[in-house]
């Protein structure tokens, strides 16, 4: 049996989107939360270190942080140290002539890390595992390509829950970009393994 959390809302497509969740293991003992953030621009303003420990930080300690658009692994270890998450993985690639980074921070050691790249697009995945419960749990971090339909304000995205319904509609039953991607990531060999997995 495959049990897999997603935390990836179409919102986080826009880009600049920190999602906040509670797992809990099989057993309902374990709680362990969960911060998707992708800590990109907006408006061409690169979020500071501090700002982006102080939001994810803001409902409590997260337990594993699931990172887009890190600028380097120095900024990785620097975040994960202002959260008091020790261990960390992370992986670059290059999309659209761009340079990206995709973080994991967790309260528990991660081990054999994978980078995948996606095809339609060139953005990623990065793949680690962690122990939780005594059980091997796969954690995802992934980037796909912004929607570009959702508008640009001054102080994020804007999207009305309307058209949300609309780009929902779109994304699950048309070929698009983030669709084609999504169908790549679940064919990866690492979440055809049984267990749990949380992706981000």
């Amino acid at each position: 049996k495959k049990n897999i959390s997603f935390l990836v809302l179409l919102v986080m497509a826009a880009g600049a989107v920190a999602v906040f969740c509670a797992v809990r293991g099989e057993s309902g003992g374990h709680r362990l939360m969960v911060v998707s953030y992708n800590v990109g621009t907006l408006n061409g303003v690169k979020p500071s270190l501090g700002g982006i420990v102080d939001v994810i930080g803001k409902k409590g300690q997260p337990g594993l942080v699931l990172l887009q658009e890190v600028p380097d692994e120095a900024s990785l270890v620097s975040i994960g140290r202002g959260l008091g998450l020790k261990y960390h993985v992370f992986g670059a690639y290059t999309a659209g002539g761009s340079g990206y980074g995709l973080g994991i921070l967790s309260s528990r050691e991660l081990v054999n890390s994978e980078m995948h790249l996606l095809k339609p697009n060139g953005h990623a995945i990065l793949t680690a595992e962690m122990v939780m419960e005594g059980k091997r749990v796969l954690v995802c971090s992934v980037h796909l390509e912004r929607v570009k339909a959702v508008e640009k304000k001054k102080d994020g995205f804007e999207l009305p829950w309307g058209k949300a319904f609309q780009l929902l509609k779109t994304e699950l039953i048309s070929k698009t970009p983030r669709s084609m991607a999504v169908d790549e990531i679940l064919s990866l060999p690492a979440l055809k393994r049984p267990g749990e997995t949380i992706i981000g």
